[in-house]
């Protein structure tokens, strides 16, 4: 498979069931295994998707992906740009087991995306309560990043001066009301 993008995604996949791997034509390989996430970066990716297992084995992720316009909303420019980072291919940032409450927040989400449920299919509420799910998911795994590899979430907060996507009224009275 090949995907060519003209500007880079980070992508969050959390493995909900089965197991998987891509492994990119230049040697870089992903593994999605159940219970686990794996953060990547990447805008020009080409290789080879395999899945583990019998034929019969189901495989099923949910992945979160996220333009650098909106990275650089949430985080600002400067780890926007430090995750995003690289000249091509595909980029490992992390790959490790998620607590069980993460696991179960992936799960509902996934089902949510897929079940809106029957009073409100296409409300705003139901794309604002997506949203919000994957902001924590977000929120969660970047803070978790290594300290060796990409600034963590933790340490570069000092470095976004207002919520950008909020109205200058809005983040005038979120400020007076501290």
């Amino acid at each position: 498979s090949r995907r060519c993008l003209p500007r880079p995604l980070l992508s969050l996949t959390f493995g909900l069931q089965g197991h998987s791997s891509f492994e990119e034509q230049r040697g870089q390989q992903l593994r999605f295994d159940c219970g686990s996430v794996t953060i990547s970066s990447f805008i020009d990716a080409q290789g080879e998707r395999r899945y583990s297992g019998s034929a019969e084995q189901h495989v099923e992720q949910l992945r979160l992906q996220l333009d650098e316009e909106l990275l650089t909303a949430y985080l600002g420019e400067a780890l926007a740009g430090q995750l995003l980072r690289h000249a091509s291919g595909v980029r490992l940032l992390a790959c490790r087991p998620v607590s069980a409450a993460t696991l179960a927040h992936a799960r509902a989400l996934a089902w949510q995306a897929i079940h809106p449920a029957p009073d409100t299919p296409d409300t705003p509420g139901r794309l604002l309560a997506l949203h919000a799910g994957a902001l924590a998911l977000l929120h969660e795994q970047l803070r978790l990043l290594p300290a060796s590899g990409p600034t963590p979430l933790a340490a570069a907060a000092h470095q976004v001066q207002s919520p950008r996507l909020l109205r200058p009224q809005e983040a005038a009275r979120m400020e007076q009301a501290r």
